[in-house]
């Protein structure tokens, strides 16, 4: 079945390290931000795909409860 296929923008993938002494954020890979629509049930998919490989490291549905904020500058 197919989607409709929104890619966003750039984007980097960051993993937030608690068990550091100094609590890090370590860069994971740089990629394509991507929004997926389902034709049939319109649910919405986050993609998040590295650059270089095209390997998947985020695949989220999208629900009305999930909240955005920004990050502070790292």
């Amino acid at each position: 079945i197919p989607a409709s296929f929104f890619p966003c923008r750039k984007a980097e993938l960051r993993l937030f390290d608690g068990a550091a002494e100094d609590g890090s954020w370590g860069d994971i890979c740089r990629g394509t931000l991507f929004l997926l629509e389902h034709d049939e049930t319109r649910k919405i998919r986050l993609l998040f795909a590295n650059e270089d490989t095209l390997k998947i490291y985020a695949n989220h549905i999208v629900t009305p409860n999930v909240g955005t904020k920004a990050c502070a500058k790292i």
